[in-house]
């Protein structure tokens, strides 16, 4: 085989590794990529945390959520617990786990940036039609002008005798001010869509975990 030195056998360990870096520099870059991706492949599947339930708040403005640890993680203490009072081990992990996915969408007025504003709702619309979360925590009113009105179930029809439904979702924004997070008027509400694609045993849990937060919360006090 033709090396770096013209025909002469390399004998010091230098002068081999750069014979070997000579012929195999790419291959031996290729590899080390491949197995670093390998490892967080590895890492993804084995040590993420696999979540029971997977909720989107959502509110026009500035969310105020308190005390909370991280807000690149999205780790809101405040939230998180009040959630976490109603979840069971769905999936049968031994463990309780809740992913929070937080969305602040400003109001149109208080935007200096359009493009930015509807690049926002439309991140946001191009998740919601993938369809594989069935719970949201947002204003009654981004439902109807994000035209959503047909993906979510008529809560008022299927459990017409409490009386926290209102049309399409439940009133459980004073359980979100005992919680110590700021709810401003025709926020606090839940919906629940008609079905999750993430399959029906996830869509069951979804549903469970509604109907625990009904349950608990009782009547809506007048």
């Amino acid at each position: 085989m033709d090396n770096k030195y013209s025909g002469q056998t390399p004998k010091t360990f230098k002068e081999k590794w750069d014979n070997y870096w000579y012929h195999y520099k790419f291959r031996t870059i290729v590899g080390i990529a491949l197995g670093v991706m390998a490892i967080f492949l590895i890492k993804d599947v084995f040590f993420k945390p696999k979540y029971d339930i997977t909720i989107t708040y959502l509110v026009k403005g500035y969310i105020d959520l308190g005390d909370y640890a991280s807000k690149d993680e999205g780790d809101y203490v405040e939230l998180e617990n009040m959630l976490m009072e109603y979840i069971d081990d769905y999936n049968g992990d031994g463990k309780k786990n809740i992913d929070i996915r937080l969305v602040e969408l400003p109001a149109v007025e208080d935007v200096e940036n359009l493009q930015l504003y509807n690049a926002m709702s439309a991140k946001f619309m191009s998740e919601f039609a993938i369809g594989n979360m069935a719970l949201y925590i947002m204003p009654p009113e981004l439902v109807e002008s994000m035209d959503m009105t047909d993906k979510f179930l008529n809560l008022s029809e299927k459990y017409p005798d409490n009386s926290r439904m209102e049309g399409l979702g439940m009133y459980i924004g004073d359980a979100l001010e005992d919680a110590g997070i700021k709810v401003n008027e025709g926020e606090g509400y839940i919906f629940l869509r008609d079905g999750n694609a993430s399959g029906e045993k996830q869509y069951e849990a979804d549903v469970k975990f509604f109907e625990s937060i009904m349950n608990a919360l009782g009547e809506r006090a007048e």
